[in-house]
């Protein structure tokens, strides 16, 4: 039974601070039962001897959102977003698959758009959201430790960005090609899925919306287009040879 209440060697905990900065440590997870049963600082997890490593990381996040998340991160294999708060009816303080966030926020962007439209005049968009990218420590090549990203935060609706993905690339340029290429990785295997993550955009993004979004297109579709593509460019090619003669 000890056995498996230990499954959780140590977490890694985020301590959310003023504007855009954290805290961030590794712990046991017995010393982090230990700090959140005599720490006033921390919301005490009732019974916490009585629940496994797991339940008790739950608990604990449920009950400390507002200012702490405790991460396995020997577990996390993929970049995930964790939401921090938000105006919007989104799950907040839990690390989720960056494909499945992007897909949800994107959802929730383009709710609140329409709703823009339809109000235009008096309407202030809704949604104010404030989230962290999360990269598992594989990627971090010099230290083997998990990177948390804090980014701006993102007013859902306000037309500025389609989804966090748009965000992320935007305004973190400095990442990798490794990050960029996994977090698209991601939105991929999620859209094969569960389908397609930006349903709605407006005629004026589209350009910029396609060159950070997945597309909604398959194989077939793009070989075709490709082949309509370079038909259309033969067709002007044979037409400007006709007119030189």
């Amino acid at each position: 039974m000890e056995q498996s209440k230990s499954e959780v060697k140590d977490v890694y905990l985020v301590r959310y601070g003023a504007l855009k900065s954290t805290e961030e440590e590794i712990i046991t997870v017995s010393d982090l039962r230990d700090r959140a049963g005599r720490d006033k600082s921390y919301n005490k997890v009732e019974n916490d001897q009585e629940l496994s490593d797991k339940e008790f990381i739950e608990g604990f996040n449920k009950l400390n959102q507002q200012n702490l998340i405790a991460l396995d991160h020997n577990e996390i294999k993929k970049p995930m977003i964790v939401i921090q708060w938000s105006e919007a009816d989104l799950e907040t303080n839990k690390a989720i698959p960056f494909g499945k966030a992007n897909a949800l926020m994107s959802q929730r962007i383009a709710v609140t758009g329409v709703e823009s439209e339809k109000e235009r005049g008096g309407y202030t968009p809704d949604g104010k959201t404030q989230y962290h990218l999360i990269l598992p420590k594989e990627m971090d090549k010099d230290f083997n430790r998990m990177q948390v990203i804090t980014m701006g935060r993102l007013d859902l609706g306000d037309g500025r960005y389609k989804s966090p993905y748009e965000q992320i690339l935007n305004e973190k340029r400095d990442l990798s090609d490794e990050v960029k290429q996994a977090l698209q990785q991601d939105i991929n295997e999620y859209e094969k899925t569960n389908g397609q993550s930006n349903p709605v955009i407006g005629e004026k993004q589209q350009d910029k919306v396609d060159h950070f979004s997945s597309k909604e297109i398959d194989q077939n579709d793009e070989a075709a287009a490709r082949k309509n593509q370079q038909a259309r460019r033969m067709t002007h090619m044979a037409y400007m040879q006709q007119m030189e003669r």
